[in-house]
């Protein structure tokens, strides 16, 4: 799976390097995973201009301005939570393009009774922010590894029509 996943960070380079866009990405359960594939191939800075971790809600507070009223109303882990992330990060870091990743790894799930496995992935480029929704099975590392795959391809299939 690490291959096809590095595949995957590749050709997202390819596509952005040929349309001058610039990519930056808020991650929460897949702590660092999503931008340490971005960050494997060489060339990687000519587009790649940031990766937040935002693990905690303080983290999503202080580094996104994410309220902390609204991450308790809302929950961190939904839907209105990775598309703010998306769109903070997209604006904080000025790039084209921002994808965030929120979600359950496990191996407990949260106080929301959210359940494990729950991935929120957000993309925010134009004027557009858009969030799919996940469910994942397996132990923590799949959950992380199937969600930066998932983010990978919402990537590539939004950034074709971009």
């Amino acid at each position: 799976m690490k291959n096809q996943l590095s595949e995957l960070a590749l050709q997202v380079q390819q596509e952005f390097i040929a349309r001058h866009y610039t990519l930056s990405c808020a991650e929460s359960c897949s702590g660092g995973l999503l931008s340490s594939l971005f960050t494997e191939h060489s060339g990687a800075s000519d587009y790649f201009k940031a990766g937040l971790i935002t693990y905690s809600n303080f983290a999503k507070s202080k580094f996104l301005d994410l309220s902390p009223e609204l991450i308790l109303k809302e929950d961190a882990v939904s839907h209105v939570v990775a598309k703010l992330m998306a769109e903070k990060c997209k604006s904080i870091c000025q790039t084209d393009v921002a994808i965030s990743i929120t979600g359950i790894a496990g191996p407990k799930g949260d106080e929301q009774t959210n359940d494990v496995g729950l991935v929120y992935i957000g993309l925010s480029y134009k004027a557009i922010a858009e969030v799919e929704r996940f469910h994942f099975e397996g132990d923590r590392e799949a959950i992380r590894v199937q969600s930066c795959h998932a983010a990978l391809n919402v990537i590539l299939k939004n950034i074709r029509d971009y």
